[in-house]
């Protein structure tokens, strides 16, 4: 139970349980307000330039209106995360506190009222915020548009956004990968910490399933595997009278190049002109042209090879016979 010491104190902190934002930045088209003076003041730095403090890391041109900002930033550099969960066996840990407390309430009670509407799915999220996040996976709403020239990239959540401009434009605040000769560069240290997994060939993510023994590098890729088992199909397919689900995003998107006719992946080759509707597909025909047969045959003397696994596996049977 909070406790003040000043009514002033008890007021400021009522307003977190209300929402209420009673001081509104002036600025023209800005549309920012806050619950306590103080942080329109330090909010109202980052149009003025005054008393900013900008980050120390090299190459990085972030600058902060207030020193626990910029304390909260360089974690995005350092990758550390101080604000550990308590609970027995957990092991989370998180870079901001906010993180930390809404990490909690899946602990105490497991309250999540904020439940997904979509068949079947079953989602619910312990805030508004999150659940509007979520159902953009099935609807694949991409709210935020990259506004550099000719690019096209939209997002569907800011912080997605945020990571493909430092990524693909601006630079800022990149991390790169150190082992030698990859040109590999990430916007925080977890993916730069993931995609160095792909050089080690570490995967500390097994499945709980009996006899299983799937390992994943990501916990997103074992949540997806986990689907396999439990049979959740979470994608529904949105067209008339289809019927269709998928257990991940990836799967419903390409299922719905079926219904549109969609072909993005196009042949580079000069007067080939041929176009397909996946990646992989793709590849097998560029091997068409390049006449690459990475399949190769394992029975002794054989030197069978193929530019398919599916026609190792017709020729194989040969041997089996």
């Amino acid at each position: 139970m909070y406790r003040a010491s000043q009514a002033d104190d008890l007021k400021r902190h009522t307003r977190t349980h209300t929402g209420e934002k009673l001081f509104a930045c002036q600025w023209e088209e800005c549309g920012y307000s806050a619950s306590q003076a103080s942080n329109l003041k330090a909010h109202t730095r980052l149009h003025t330039g005054e008393g900013l403090l900008p980050c120390q890391w090299g190459g990085c041109e972030y600058s902060a209106a207030a020193p626990s900002e910029l304390k909260r930033h360089t974690r995005t550099h350092t990758g550390e995360k101080p604000f550990a969960c308590q609970w027995e066996d957990c092991g989370y840990s998180t870079s901001e506190a906010s993180h930390l407390k809404k990490h909690t309430r899946t602990h105490i009670g497991g309250e999540k009222p904020f439940a997904c509407q979509w068949e079947g799915c079953g989602y619910s999220a312990s805030e508004a915020n999150i659940l509007k996040q979520h159902t953009r996976t099935h609807t694949g709403v991409k709210p935020f548009a990259c506004q550099w020239d000719e690019c096209g990239y939209s997002a569907s959540t800011a912080s997605n956004l945020k990571r493909h401009n430092r990524h693909h434009h601006t630079g800022e605040g990149l991390l790169t990968c150190q082992w030698g000769g990859c040109e590999y560069s990430a916007t925080s240290a977890d993916a730069l910490k993931t995609h160095t997994r792909s050089r080690t060939g570490e995967k500390p993510f097994a499945c709980q399933w009996e006899d299983c023994g799937y390992r994943a590098s990501r916990a997103s890729n074992l949540k997806q595997h986990t689907r396999k088992h439990t049979g959740v199909k979470l994608f529904v397919c949105q067209w008339e009278e289809c019927g269709y689900r998928a257990s991940e995003a990836g799967s419903l998107k390409k299922h719905t190049r079926t219904h549109t006719g969609d072909k993005p992946f196009a042949c580079y080759w000069e007067g080939c002109g041929y176009s397909c509707s996946e990646a992989g597909t793709l590849k097998q025909h560029t091997r068409t042209h390049t006449g690459e047969k990475p399949f190769a045959c394992q029975w002794k003397e054989c030197g069978y090879s193929a530019s398919t696994a599916s026609n190792l596996k017709t020729h194989t049977r040969a041997h089996t016979k």
